[in-house]
This record gives structure tokens, C-alpha cells and sequence, in this order.
């Protein structure tokens, strides 16, 4: 992990420091825990489709439920 989780910190703080300066940032990744630490808004895509945006509270159980329930329907 060491070189990974320093280049993933170096990211997560340039992507922090952006939005704070009013860029839009756009954050791919299927780490729930990444998505909730860095995100307000959150568009899930499982299995190549959209589910739709996600219009909760940001935690990772809410994350994974509205995916799971996705499937479930599909």
C-alpha cells in the first residue's frame, strides 16, 4: 500500500483543495469509504448502468443499500 497511499492522499487533498476553490471535482471509484470521505453528491453506476444520483444522506450503508436494492430489481 505505501507509495499507492501516499499518491491517493496527494490526490484526495489537491481534489479537496479544488472544490474548495469552486472547481467541480469528478470522482471515479468503487470504494464507498473514498466516495463518502471526498463527496457531497454521489451518481451510482452498477454493472455499466446508471441507478440514478443519490439523493440521501452520504454514508457507505446507504451507498451500498441503494445499489444492492438496484440489483435486486433488475
Amino acid at each position: 500500500e505505501g507509495a499507492a497511499g501516499l499518491i491517493a492522499t496527494h490526490n484526495h487533498d489537491l481534489a479537496r483543495r479544488a472544490a474548495a476553490e469552486g472547481a467541480a471535482v469528478l470522482v471515479v471509484s468503487s470504494e464507498f469509504k473514498e466516495i463518502v470521505d471526498l463527496c457531497h453528491r454521489a451518481v451510482l453506476v452498477s454493472h455499466g448502468r446508471i441507478v440514478g444520483p443519490f439523493d440521501g444522506e452520504l454514508t457507505e450503508d446507504n451507498l451500498t443499500d441503494t445499489v444492492y436494492a438496484q440489483e435486486a430489481s433488475a
